[in-house]
This record gives C-alpha cells, sequence and structure tokens, in this order.
C-alpha cells in the first residue's frame, strides 16, 4: 500500500465529499448505516482499498472491511469500529491455528492482523440529539479511536460527524482538534 500521506488524502477526498453530501442534501441519509454504506462503496471504487492481496496464511482479502471487531487477549470484545483498511499481507485469517500468541490486536477469536492503515468512525445526528448528548457519544468515537491509535501507532483515525442540528462552532472543534491529536476530525453540519 501506498504511504501513509497518500491514503490519508485519499481518505479526507472521500470524508470532505460526505461531507459536501450531507450538507447538500442532509434528508438523503436516513440513519448512520446510509452514511456507512455510502462512504464504503466510495472507498472501494479505490483501487487500493479493493484489490485482493494475499494474506499471510494465503487467503485473498481487500484491505477494506466494515464492522471491525477489536478484542482482547481473553477473547473479549472490547469495541467495533465502522470502516477500517488493514493490511492483508501482515493479516492471518481464520484459516491457521496460531500455536504461538503474537502481541498483535485481534479483530476475532483466530484473526490478527500486525498493520492497519486507517479507522473511521462515523455518526450521524438527525437533528433529536442534544449539543450535550451529541458531544457525549461523539466523544466516545473519539477515545475509542484514541485506543486503536495506541495499539497500532501507524494507523490513521478518522471522525466523522453529520449534524441536522449543527451543533458545533468552528472553536468547539479546534479544541477537540486540540484535545485528540492524530484523528483527523471531519463535521458536516446542516440546519435546513
Amino acid at each position: 500500500m501506498d504511504s501513509e500521506e497518500t491514503i490519508r488524502k485519499i481518505v479526507m477526498k472521500h470524508l470532505k465529499k460526505m461531507k459536501s453530501d450531507f450538507e447538500n442534501n442532509p434528508f438523503n441519509f436516513l440513519s448512520e448505516d446510509d452514511v456507512k454504506c455510502h462512504l464504503f462503496m466510495e472507498l472501494f471504487k479505490e483501487f487500493k482499498f479493493s484489490k485482493l492481496k494475499k494474506t499471510e496464511d494465503d487467503q485473498s482479502i481487500s484491505p477494506l472491511h466494515s464492522e471491525v471487531r477489536y478484542f482482547n487477549e481473553q477473547g473479549k470484545l472490547l469495541f467495533q469500529v465502522d470502516i477500517s483498511a488493514i493490511d492483508p499481507q501482515y493479516t492471518d485469517v481464520y484459516s491457521r491455528k496460531v500455536k504461538e500468541r503474537r502481541k498483535r490486536p485481534m479483530l476475532a477469536k483466530r484473526y490478527e492482523f500486525d498493520r492497519s492503515h486507517f479507522s473511521i468512525e462515523i455518526k450521524l445526528n438527525k437533528g433529536i440529539w442534544s449539543k450535550n448528548y451529541t458531544y457525549k457519544i461523539w466523544k466516545k468515537d473519539l477515545q475509542k479511536l484514541r485506543d486503536i491509535k495506541s495499539r497500532n501507532l501507524t494507523m490513521l483515525c478518522f471522525s466523522l460527524l453529520l449534524d441536522r442540528r449543527g451543533h458545533f462552532t468552528e472553536q468547539d472543534l479546534q479544541e477537540l482538534t486540540k484535545s485528540y491529536p492524530g484523528i483527523d476530525i471531519i463535521y458536516g453540519r446542516s440546519v435546513k
């Protein structure tokens, strides 16, 4: 896969397009899953994220996935991420028994990887959440991304909030960006 900066540019291009699509027609997205599916389809058009590649255990997978689940060493679910791109060549999918546990993030039982390219968390406020509640759930996503990044320092992390209420100001966004360094924050607002 290409450099971190190339990947960031590609992902940001699609996130900014999602933001623009939302701001121009916010009622086209009835659910967070609509946003996720739309973004996934756009990212999948990128050859870098759709081309099948071989895993460590000689299986073919694409880098792009949705609802990737992270487990701890005891097999307990820690969290799941809306959209991720992992590096297949450093991934062991379900086919091979792992005799010796390596210190690597575990996506599911016996599905592990050493490198991931990016993780994206998505939130959609359809206009019913207060500013405090929106901030509370957005902050949970940002903390999740911070945790994930601490486990995989090379991973790019992105947070997309599309907000029909337009709760947050530029100053709010600057403060969030300072509080969560290393996470690209994209905020779309619409008060139509």
